[in-house]
């Protein structure tokens, strides 16, 4: 019995081996596509948050240009 353990071990050693291989060679792919994915997905979203800031900048520099506009047409109406 005792000489049956490195047996044993090897055998399982070796089945351990190849099902990480089996599987890295569906699970690795599918972990590449989901990571590139969310790569595309994070570029996209900081493109969306800078295009929100400018849009947000632009609208909130307009509403102080017209806002300071009409505070002066208004003093002056006075």
């Amino acid at each position: 019995m005792l000489l049956l353990w490195p047996i044993y071990w090897l055998i399982l050693y070796r089945s351990v081996i190849s099902f990480i291989f089996e599987v890295n060679t569906w699970i690795f792919p599918i972990l590449t596509i989901v990571f590139l994915s969310f790569r595309q997905w994070r570029k996209r979203l900081w493109i969306v948050s800078q295009s929100w800031r400018r849009h947000v900048y632009i609208v909130s520099s307009w509403l102080e240009t017209t806002s300071t506009c009409s505070v002066f047409y208004f003093t002056n109406l006075a």
